[in-house]
């Protein structure tokens, strides 16, 4: 696959016409006796400082030519710019064609090259638009009825991988040896990706070193410490949620969010994916993300899990970035062993330093959870219970723990002299149900800041387990290494959605711990898609999903009319809003001149519409 930079790939394609090897017009190669024979003259001069005039002009250097017409054409396929005419495609058999078998590789005329004079008529160099640059005196000059023999000035822009260097002498090489009865066989991208697989060699893998351990160990233990330091009892838990406790903050956390989501519509819009600049990508693609999670973590008065979410999602970052670049050469089994006793001794080391929080006086002891210990949650607490506010009788109060959520009087109080009398009002219902629904919100952050640490434990723990079942996995020769992968992604997915529906049904009704729990099962999937698309690689989970049972079953479940009315329930008015986007986002690549299609949409959506224009609506929408 070749990526000229432009859409000359395609034009040249288009410019072939009937050709009947494309391929063979695009890569001249040998010296056939039918160019040996053609009445063709070839001279002209080379550029003296190449490398000054390709610095320059951008280009690799300036060459003339002689050109005899064959059949009445040229044979270049071409389009006018405001720098000259670029050639996008030379027809087979044609003159240029048969020039580019006789000439020498830096005297070849290649897609991409300018034309900037045929005989007398030249291209204006200080044009600013097409109009300018005098291209209709060259296309007349060549396609003159009384003119056979031209003369072009041309600049060496295009790609020259083709006709001279290792590519261009091995397609030589290939090219002889197939006329000497070579047979060569086309491989297809899914095949492909299963030969590379199977062309790393166990090899050049090496088991994981004591240095690499201690790297291990320490990654691991990096965002763990962070975790308990800073969303914990045992550190600034309450310091940090005091803080983001103003409704304010909440606001804060709301505009970050709405910017970074205008900003990820504006990347999506000007095709970030395809930029050429790797690190332009990366950079925006990481101040999005990371502003969505500081805006997260703002709003952490009303969703306090997300500070907790967000910081041990980068235990599993870390696990990637060292099997990306550190430990990209060690066994697959000796890595996931590695990183699942990292993990157990880092929540070993968690345990035992919770367990001497709670029981070790000389730490800071009697942080059992017991009434004592509730007491001393809600008094560091003060702060959040005087941010949450209910509205009851018409005024707006804080929450007082002792009156509101323990004894859940059914009459207000007011305060007189520091004390809560009673003044007689009786709650209604719903003033009620958002007293209990602010208290347990509170209770809910203290709850959470106590057991944080028993949080990273549990998190080190699943992961080396996941780990552990991996590097087992890894020496049994049964299966393919796709399909195992598959069959692991789909037993953890199926566990993680029980999870889910056992955190909706059972969480407590005192503590709002739905959320969090559920919090936890979305970054899981998460880890869990992005594991799969990295450990096993998207061609080779394509070519092994076409041929497995597996896959066989889930097609038949997502193609079920059942499985698209949740889908439409799950989606609804984001479906209409994404096509909407995807109309903007032509309109954007027709106006930065990306795309030639007239069509409204972009291929992609288009794609998905005629799909969904396939579905068996009435019956979906009953379902629904």
């Amino acid at each position: 696959a070749v990526d000229f930079g432009s859409d000359s790939y395609l034009s040249s394609h288009l410019a072939l016409g009937k050709a009947q090897s494309p391929l063979r017009a695009r890569f001249p190669l040998g010296r056939t006796a039918q160019a040996q024979a053609a009445m063709l003259t070839s001279q002209g001069e080379g550029s003296t400082d190449t490398a000054a005039l390709r610095k320059s002009t951008g280009g690799y250097g300036m060459f003339t030519l002689k050109l005899d017409k064959l059949d009445g054409k040229f044979g270049i396929a071409y389009r006018a710019e405001k720098d000259g005419l670029v050639i996008t495609g030379i027809i087979q058999g044609s003159a240029a064609d048969l020039h580019n078998q006789l000439a020498d590789a830096d005297r070849a005329l290649c897609v991409g090259d300018r034309i900037l004079a045929v005989n007398d008529q030249q291209v204006n160099p200080s044009a600013l638009t097409v109009e300018e640059a005098n291209c209709k005196a060259l296309v007349a000059e060549m396609m003159s009825a009384n003119l056979q023999t031209a003369t072009f000035k041309l600049l060496q822009f295009g790609p020259r991988w083709h006709v001279e260097g290792v590519t261009s002498d091995c397609l030589d090489k290939m090219q002889v040896y197939e006329e000497q009865g070579l047979s060569l066989e086309l491989v297809t991208p899914d095949a492909l990706a299963l030969l590379d697989d199977a062309m790393v060699k166990e090899s050049d893998f090496k088991k994981l070193s004591m240095n690499q351990m201690l790297l291990i160990l320490l990654m691991v233990a990096l965002p763990n410490a962070v975790f308990v330091a800073l969303w914990s009892d045992m550190g600034l838990g309450f310091a940090l949620f005091n803080a983001l406790a103003p409704s304010m903050m909440n606001m804060a956390g709301n505009g970050i969010i709405f910017m970074a989501m205008c900003v990820l519509v504006g990347m999506y819009l000007v095709d970030w994916q395809k930029w050429e600049s790797k690190v332009q990508r990366v950079a925006t693609a990481v101040i999005v993300i990371y502003a969505c999670a500081i805006g997260g973590i703002v709003k952490a008065r009303f969703y306090p899990q997300a500070p907790l979410v967000i910081t041990l999602f980068h235990l599993p970052i870390a696990i990637g970035m060292l099997r990306a670049t550190a430990l990209k050469m060690v066994r697959r089994a000796s890595f996931y062993r590695g990183i699942g006793l990292g993990c157990f001794i880092t929540a070993i080391a968690i345990l035992l330093a919770w367990l001497a929080w709670m029981f070790v006086d000389a730490w800071d002891g009697n942080n059992v959870y017991n009434d004592a210990t509730k007491a001393n949650l809600v008094e560091k607490s003060s702060v959040l219970y005087n941010e949450f506010t209910v509205e009851i009788n018409d005024r707006l109060r804080s929450i007082d723990y002792q009156w509101d959520c323990q004894d859940k009087k059914v009459t207000d109080f007011d305060i007189e002299f520091g004390m809560t009398i009673d003044n007689g009002y009786s709650l209604t219902a719903e003033e009620k149900k958002a007293r209990s629904k602010a208290c347990s919100s509170v209770k809910t952050i203290w709850f959470l800041l106590w057991i944080a640490p028993f949080i990273s434990v549990m998190t080190n723990l699943v992961i080396a387990a996941f780990c552990a079942i991996n590097g087992t996995m890894s020496e049994v020769d049964d299966t393919s290494k796709a399909e195992k992968a598959l069959k692991q992604f789909i037993l953890m997915v199926g566990v993680l959605l029980l999870c889910m529906w056992v955190a909706a049904s059972v969480a407590g009704a005192s503590m709002r711990l739905t959320g969090t729990l559920m919090a936890f099962c979305g970054a899981a999937l998460v880890c869990l898609f992005i594991w799969m698309y990295f450990e096993v690689g998207a061609k080779l989970i394509h070519s092994t999903l076409r041929t497995s049972k597996i896959m066989t079953t889930l097609v038949a479940v997502v193609t079920n009319d059942w499985f698209r009315a949740c889908f439409i329930i799950g989606f609804n008015m984001m479906i209409p809003t994404m096509f909407v986007i995807e109309l903007i986002k032509q309109k954007v690549r027709r106006l930065r001149n990306t795309t030639q299609s007239k069509s409204w949409l972009t291929p992609e959506a288009q794609t998905a519409l005629d799909f969904l224009w396939n579905w068996q609506w009435s019956g979906i929408f009953v379902k629904v």
